[in-house]
């Protein structure tokens, strides 16, 4: 749930209603702690912070808007599903969930689960975590991986990775299945970052539609991205070449 977001400096409730940073405190305090982190060209969990709100006055409200360069989210933390709680109780688990639509097709290339490690409450694989493959029909694989390519077995919390299957495997497919033809159907390849909160019902963290990661999401299933659509994706990127200057400005912030 969205209690502040801010955009181009400017805050907003979630209604979208524009508001001033002492209004804001309201609603940032609706819950005793909030999840803060940037939304303009973000990756990696870098600047994602859980803050008490009970510290949060004016001043602080302006100083995230000048940290954050004007674009920021601050949500109520969600609590996930026990079954995702069993890898880690500290970080909520995500699965990132790459999905593919072009020529009117759509198919899923890849399901990975990211699980923090040790205090962490982050479960980016750049952040010291691990990132681990699904199988289609929601078991886990045997091998997780972390950014130094380093192989775990299981989890901190002594859950073995392999045969771990997860039961709300076809709601989230279901999810981005839908999600991607109805709201995103212009955009060929899309990261979904989904988490399954206390009653296992997907919820969208976030999506990705720049740099969303593909190699450790083929290390992680041991297989090709695009499987049999390859050739397919190769000729429709010969067939959609973007302009050198649509590349330079979508990309200069890299």
């Amino acid at each position: 749930k969205t209690q502040v977001v801010c955009i181009n400096g400017v805050l907003f409730d979630a209604e979208m209603n524009s508001m001033s940073a002492s209004d804001s405190l309201d609603f940032l305090k609706s819950a005793d702690k909030c999840i803060i982190k940037p939304t303009s060209f973000s990756g990696c969990g870098s600047g994602i912070k859980i803050v008490e709100t009970g510290t949060i006055d004016k001043v602080g409200v302006e100083e995230y808007i000048t940290e954050y360069k004007g674009n920021f989210i601050a949500q109520q933390l969600v609590k996930q599903s026990a079954q995702m709680s069993r890898l880690s109780k500290n970080s909520l688990n995500t699965f990132r969930i790459s999905t593919l639509f072009i020529n009117g097709k759509f198919s899923v290339c890849s399901v990975t689960c990211r699980v923090g490690m040790g205090d962490s409450y982050l479960d980016n694989v750049a952040a010291g975590n691990v990132m681990v493959g699904v199988q289609m029909d929601g078991k886990f694989m045997k091998k997780a991986y972390d950014s130094h390519y380093g192989i775990h077995t299981q989890t901190d919390t002594g859950v073995v990775f392999e045969n771990f299957r997860i039961d709300a495997i076809d709601k989230m497919l279901s999810f981005v299945e839908e999600n991607h033809k109805k709201r995103l159907p212009h955009c060929g390849f899309v990261g979904w970052d989904i988490a399954l909160d206390e009653n296992d019902e997907p919820v969208m963290i976030e999506v990705n539609l720049y740099g969303a990661g593909i190699h450790f999401e083929q290390l992680a299933v041991e297989a090709p991205l695009y499987g049999d659509r390859t050739d397919e994706v190769i000729e429709y990127v010969n067939n959609h070449k973007p302009s050198v200057q649509s590349i330079l400005t979508n990309w200069s912030w890299m």
